[in-house]
């Protein structure tokens, strides 16, 4: 069951917050599935890729130019999208990388491989033989120009309440 998504990025955004409504933790029985979101260029090449694989229990971040993935970069799964409640994937980048939050808990920095690449859009995939994913279909993306904008925000919606 393929899923894509795109959405187009502005020149400001720095912070890129995905909030899906839930997560299914479950590993699949076959071991297969793929949950994919990729931030790319201008040019079509993927500058910051992450692939959430569940049956490796691992997450893994890697890039993508002239068609040629560089080294894959990852860390273990555990303790991560462990909840039904749903999950906070956090990606800020910072001119040199990028560095990734998941459930508000610092989980990576990731270099560059090319500098003066601008995101311009985010795709996200997901696909296994069950039909299941770590994360829903739906995944609520939102983007803000700094941590500034988005504390801002975020604030301004737990005075509403």
């Amino acid at each position: 069951m393929p899923v894509f998504n795109s959405s187009r990025l502005s020149r400001q955004t720095s912070i890129i917050l995905m909030e899906p409504s839930s997560v299914d933790p479950v590993k699949p029985d076959d071991g297969v599935d793929m949950t994919q979101i990729s931030i790319m260029d201008a040019k079509n090449d993927t500058i910051f890729h992450i692939s959430i694989r569940q049956g490796q229990g691992q997450i893994i971040f890697n890039s993508k130019f002239g068609g040629s993935w560089g080294e894959e970069e990852g860390i273990d799964i555990d303790r991560r999208f462990d909840s039904e409640d749903g999950a906070t994937i956090l990606i800020h980048g910072q001119g040199e990388g990028f560095e990734v939050s998941i459930d508000r808990v610092h989980a990576i920095w990731f270099s560059k491989r090319t500098q003066g690449t601008t995101p311009q859009s985010i795709q996200y995939d997901l696909w296994n033989k069950e039909g299941t994913s770590a994360l829903v279909e739906d995944l609520e993306v939102r983007t803000y120009p700094s941590m500034k904008a988005l504390f801002l925000q975020k604030h301004a919606h737990e005075e509403e309440k």
